[in-house]
C-alpha cells in the first residue's frame, strides 16, 4: 500500500462507504496510526479486521513499544478493540483474536519458525479469503488464525522449523484446510 498520504484518504473512503468486511494489515495499519484514523475505524460502515503485531499495536494505541511489550497480550488486544471497534488479530506467540462483543480467543496452532517475513501477509490473505467467502469477521479471523498456524505446523513437520518461509506456510494452507474439514 505504501505510506503516501493519498492511501490514508483511500482507507478513509473505504471505511465510510464500503459495506463488506475490510481487513487491514501492515501499511494499512501504519496509515491509520499516522493519520490518527482510529475514530474512523470506530464509526466505519464496514466491519473491520485488523492484524497488528505488537509494534503496530503500540502505534495504533499511541504508546511506546516497550509499554506495549510489557502489557499482558489479552489486555493489549482489549485496548485495541476499545480504540478501534475492530476484530483484532494480535499476531505473535499465542495469537489472540478479540472482538467488539467482548469475545477473546487464543490460538493453539503455530510454531516459532513462523516468525519470518511474509508470514503475516499469508495470514492476512487467508482471513481476507475467508471473509470474501462469506464468513462473519469473527469467524474469518478465528478460522484464518487457526488454519495459518496449522499450515505452519505442517510446514515445520515437512520442511523443519528452521528455515521455514512464508511460501511454505502458503503451500501448506490447502492441506491444513483439508485436514480440518476431515
Amino acid at each position: 500500500l505504501g505510506e503516501e498520504s493519498k492511501n490514508g484518504n483511500l482507507i478513509r473512503k473505504i471505511l465510510q462507504n464500503y459495506e463488506g468486511t475490510f481487513v487491514l494489515d501492515a501499511d494499512g495499519l501504519n496509515q491509520i496510526a499516522l493519520n490518527h484514523m482510529q475514530s474512523d475505524l470506530r464509526k466505519s460502515l464496514c466491519k473491520v479486521i485488523i492484524t497488528p503485531h505488537t509494534g503496530e499495536a503500540a502505534r495504533l494505541l499511541g504508546i511506546d513499544i516497550a509499554e506495549a511489550k510489557a502489557m499482558d497480550r489479552g489486555e493489549l488486544s482489549s485496548c485495541l478493540v476499545e480504540k478501534t471497534n475492530a476484530v483484532v488479530v494480535l499476531k505473535g506467540e499465542g495469537t489472540i483474536v478479540a472482538t467488539p462483543e467482548g469475545n477473546s480467543y487464543t490460538n493453539t496452532t503455530g510454531n516459532p519458525g513462523m516468525a519470518t517475513g511474509g508470514a503475516g501477509d499469508v495470514l492476512t490473505g487467508i482471513i481476507t479469503s475467508l471473509s470474501g467467502q462469506g464468513l462473519l469477521p469473527e469467524d474469518a479471523a478465528k478460522a484464518g488464525v487457526y488454519l495459518h498456524g496449522l499450515a505452519g505446523d505442517l510446514g515445520a513437520h515437512h520442511f523443519g522449523e528452521f528455515g521455514l518461509i512464508a511460501g511454505d506456510i502458503a503451500e501448506m494452507t490447502a492441506l491444513a484446510i483439508k485436514k480440518t474439514l476431515g
